[in-house]
């Protein structure tokens, strides 16, 4: 066996395309076990593929956005914005915008107030929300530890009801898949 592995290792030589593994390192992968046995939590939530799929989603929202930042950038650069941008100091500057903007002061200035109390008011109460929500949960954690338990109690009867002892003899759900 050991002759063929070194006679594969010659023939791909110099093809850097392809990665030679001997057979005993294969092996040695498989039978290893660093993780060690999962709960029957873990069985059910495949958290590692969860937390994997978030990784992809954020890399393809960040690669979404760069292109979106980049074509910004590149219209924010071209002569049609200058141009607007141009035309738009104009307007600002001019002595018609002046007068509408002394005519319009007014009614502005009583329109920040009155943003300034709603703000106030949404802030306060999305607080007492926050609170109240963070109440409820510290209300609940028992009951979520409860819940727990009777899960893993229920999962532990199913297996036994339903599949029986594993190899070990033991009674209740496999540890791992």
């Amino acid at each position: 066996m050991e002759k063929s592995n070194e006679k594969n290792a010659n023939e791909f030589e110099g093809n850097e395309s392809v990665n030679y593994i001997p057979s005993n390192a294969v092996d040695d992968r498989i039978d290893s076990d660093d993780e060690g046995p999962k709960s029957s939590a873990e069985n059910l939530i495949p958290t590692e593929q969860i937390q994997n799929g978030l990784k992809t989603a954020k890399n393809l929202w960040l690669i979404g956005w760069n292109g979106v930042k980049d074509k910004l950038k590149e219209i924010d650069e071209s002569e049609q914005m200058k141009q607007v941008k141009f035309k738009l100091k104009e307007i600002e500057e001019s002595e018609q915008m002046k007068k509408v903007k002394e005519a319009t002061a007014p009614v502005i200035d009583k329109a920040a107030v009155s943003l300034n109390e709603v703000n106030h008011q949404v802030g306060n109460a999305c607080c007492i929300g926050l609170q109240w929500t963070e109440d409820r949960l510290e209300d609940a954690k028992p009951h979520l530890v409860e819940f727990k338990e009777k899960a893993i109690g229920l999962t532990s009867d199913f297996h036994e009801r339903f599949i029986g002892k594993d190899e070990s003899g033991r009674k209740g759900p496999p540890t791992t898949i």
